[in-house]
């Protein structure tokens, strides 16, 4: 084996060693980020499912809410009729 077969030799090893461990890396990259991408997928449901439940919860609380929003609204209106109608008495009393 003449320094030239064995150079050729040397870097066909290396070259077949180097795409080996490439394809393994890419391998194990591809299991890793499939991995990665179902674990999102598991979180992603975690919370698609919380905030269900918490928008479920939430829900009759925002429904009273709004019906004290609506009794104070009537309650300010009525309190304001009453201003307005012991201002005018006022004025004409006065």
């Amino acid at each position: 084996m003449t320094l030239i077969e064995f150079d050729l030799t040397v870097i066909a090893f290396c070259t077949v060693l180097v795409t080996v461990g490439a394809v393994v890396f890419f391998i194990v990259s591809f299991k890793a980020i499939r991995e990665l991408v179902t674990k999102v997928n598991e979180l992603l449901e975690k919370v698609s499912e919380s905030v269900d439940t918490v928008n479920n919860q939430l829900r009759p609380a925002v429904i009273e809410l709004k019906a004290a929003v609506n009794t104070l609204t009537e309650a300010v209106k009525a309190v304001n009729t009453v201003v307005s109608f012991v201002k005018r008495v006022g004025r004409r009393g006065g």
